[in-house]
């Protein structure tokens, strides 16, 4: 819920592709796969060509972000995901279902992407002559240290863990076509008075990828870490105050908070 959480404090300005003209500019590439999946089905990569003919019109040089390898971390989400999806494959294959539920299922698993999408993709970014890396774990992680190195000045992505990652910008497709929704990492910890290791620590107690605690939004996630600065003293404070209060085993927070500060280590060791 981090999106509406920022948009609620009006962390957000309405930009234009021309904004970025004659910049560089990352892609977080599988969410607009899954994106141009679910608007165009059989022709989804004519979103991409609409994409590309967007940028190259304005004149803003994108880098296509391939995810690589999920880290260990991910193992139990990417399970459930794994679950979900061989559940609708059981379903759309299940003559005794009722029609209507076995083309639910269809429409959800053709808006899934495979290898052969991703496949397809590469091939025609490399005859488009369009840059593209494969990033060593999460997409999203690469894109933001894409900016934070300078190497592009945004990401575009729906994905908020950008932010959480470093991203110095990230530009969303909003509602009205040819105009973005951007939210800057620095107006972020401006708003709130945070250092970027107090914001990750407030996205990590909100929940993440690497597991989360029950009954905690934004708000509370808020009022704990401006009087505790940091998961841990949440924690304790809990242990403390709430008889029988125990963290579940899956919310690895010393472990996810490392890895969303990583490129902060990155930069300290780059300056060495």
């Amino acid at each position: 819920k981090l999106g509406p959480f920022l948009r609620k404090h009006a962390i957000d300005r309405t930009v234009h592709l021309k904004t970025f003209e004659n910049q560089t500019v990352a892609v977080d590439t599988p969410i607009f796969v899954y994106r141009f999946l679910a608007a165009k089905k059989k022709h989804w990569l004519q979103g991409f060509r609409n994409q590309l003919e967007s940028f190259r019109r304005h004149n803003v040089t994108p880098i296509y972000v391939f995810d690589g390898p999920p880290v260990a971390l991910k193992h139990d989400e990417l399970a459930k995901r794994k679950e979900t999806k061989e559940r609708w494959k059981k379903q759309a294959d299940d003559a005794s279902l009722p029609f209507f539920r076995r083309v639910q299922a269809m429409e959800y698993l053709a808006g899934v992407p495979t290898s052969t999408h991703y496949t397809e993709l590469k091939a025609f970014l490399k005859q488009e002559g369009v840059r593209f890396e494969i990033a060593r774990d999460d997409g999203e992680k690469h894109c933001a240290r894409l900016t934070s190195h300078n190497l592009a000045v945004a990401v575009f992505s729906q994905d908020f863990d950008t932010l959480v990652y470093g991203g110095k910008r990230l530009v969303c497709c909003s509602n009205v076509p040819g105009k973005f929704k951007e939210y800057a990492l620095a107006d972020v910890l401006n708003k709130f008075g945070w250092t970027q290791e107090e914001f990750v620590n407030f996205c990590v107690l909100c929940g993440s990828d690497f597991g989360k605690l029950k009954n905690f939004g934004p708000a509370r996630s808020k009022q704990m870490i401006d009087r505790f600065s940091n998961v841990e003293a949440v924690l304790n404070h809990l242990c403390r105050t709430k008889p029988g209060f125990c963290a579940p085993k899956e919310f690895q927070y010393k472990e996810a908070i490392g890895q969303f500060l990583e490129h902060l280590e990155e930069k300290e060791e780059g300056k060495e």
